[in-house]
């Protein structure tokens, strides 16, 4: 599973380091696709992943909306379904420097 900066990367002002984002511990899972049994790591519920940004201090206030990609593949304890991405938008709002 990874993150990207999405299409159109981020607005003017605000730094999006999807590298270093801070993920939960996977789990352990064992599966039989074939030929034989391994272990690989998992996310089985909704996950929460934090993505550091940088908003600058002369960023104009309102507001932001980053464009993120998700990149997965989902597996079950008998087949991994083709390599899956999503798009999401994370809006938030730029406050005024003072």
């Amino acid at each position: 599973t990874e993150i990207a900066l999405g299409e159109g990367g981020a607005p003017a002002g605000v730094l999006v380091v999807p590298g270093a984002a801070q993920w939960p511990a996977p789990s352990p899972v064992e599966m039989d696709i074939g030929g034989g049994v391994i272990k690989v790591l998992s996310y089985h519920e909704p996950t929460t992943v934090y993505v550091p940004f940088k908003v600058a201090d002369n960023a104009r206030p309102g507001q932001v909306t980053v464009p993120l990609t998700v990149l997965f593949q989902a597996c079950d304890d008998r087949q991994c379904f083709a390599p899956d991405e999503r798009a999401l938008a994370v809006t938030f709002a730029v406050g005024a420097s003072s």
